[in-house]
């Protein structure tokens, strides 16, 4: 519900006006949450199997869901995954996928990190305000995935 809505309106915010509006708040989240000596980012592996408690969909969602038009979305994300896989063609960025099937509406682009074109990737991306870069998946430090696994260093685009 309120958590929702926040992001929401940050982005619909960061839409109307040139400031990183989102960025900003999640830094000082995670700045909070490590002053406090908790993780950065809310690591509970449970998320990955158990269904949430709440089995109704909240009515705000409904809402966003009625109002959205689904081909303009599925047109948006696959113009953002173009946008992101011709940036990425020219920076040595090197992605999971290098073109997208027909009839797939992408959440993101994933890609993985550690090439020489990272940092000029994310400022091109956060210029052209094509989405959030952030770990994809969100792997828990405590998994069974060893530290130097190259999934370690997947990143996604976030469309959403």
């Amino acid at each position: 519900g309120l958590g929702f809505r926040a992001r929401y309106l940050t982005k619909r915010l960061e839409l109307l006006t040139s400031l990183p509006v989102r960025s900003l708040s999640r830094v000082a989240i995670r700045a909070g949450r490590r002053a406090l000596r908790k993780p950065a980012v809310y690591e509970y592996p449970g998320d990955e199997f158990e269904l949430p408690a709440q089995h109704v969909v909240h009515h705000f969602s409904l809402k966003l869901f009625h109002e959205t038009n689904q081909l303009q979305e599925i047109s948006r994300r696959r113009r953002l995954f173009e946008q992101c896989q011709t940036i990425a063609d020219g920076l040595n960025i090197e992605p999971v996928f290098n073109q997208l099937s027909s009839g797939v509406s992408p959440q993101g682009f994933p890609y993985f990190k550690g090439r020489s074109g990272d940092g000029e990737f994310l400022r091109q991306v956060n210029r052209r305000r094509i989405g959030e870069i952030m770990p994809w998946p969100s792997l828990p430090e405590l998994s069974g995935l060893p530290t130097n696994s190259r999934l370690r260093s997947l990143q996604l685009v976030n469309f959403l």
